[in-house]
């Protein structure tokens, strides 16, 4: 289901494109009757009636950002060599799995860990909640 997101991303850059050359779209004379105004408003309402149902459905507060924001394929080629990462601090992990419980995007951070590699995983948002709740400061 995360793939869906590239769908999304796809989707929210062709629209425009497609109200520019398809429908003649003028951004000139339709931001001045703040006809752009409406198509925002439509954006929102769509992204809210996605997402609110799909947290509930999903039991899961992040499950927009996790399977449908458009942003989050954008941000994976920056993430991926980002200099700033979740590593291990070469204490030994006990493998209790609390990191991955606390873990917000249910990253396997555990494996990372227990492999002495730093999180390399480009859905990390670094938000260090694992490091924080290891017992052994692994992390």
């Amino acid at each position: 289901m995360k793939n869906l997101r590239y769908l999304v991303l796809v989707i929210s850059a062709a629209l425009p494109v497609f109200l520019i050359f398809v429908l003649n779209f003028n951004v000139r004379e339709d931001y001045l009757f703040k006809q752009e105004m409406y198509w925002m408003l439509i954006g929102n309402a769509i992204y809210y009636l996605l997402g609110i149902p799909l947290t509930f459905i999903m039991c899961d507060r992040r499950a927009f950002c996790k399977i449908l924001c458009p942003v989050s394929p954008v941000m994976k080629p920056t993430s991926r060599l980002s200099l700033i990462k979740i590593i291990p601090t070469g204490n030994e992990c006990t493998a209790c799995g609390t990191c991955n419980v606390i873990c917000l995007m249910d990253l396997d951070v555990r494996s990372f860990i227990q492999n002495g590699k730093p999180i390399n995983d480009t859905e990390c948002i670094l938000y260090t909640d694992c490091e924080l709740v290891c017992p052994v400061n692994a992390i």
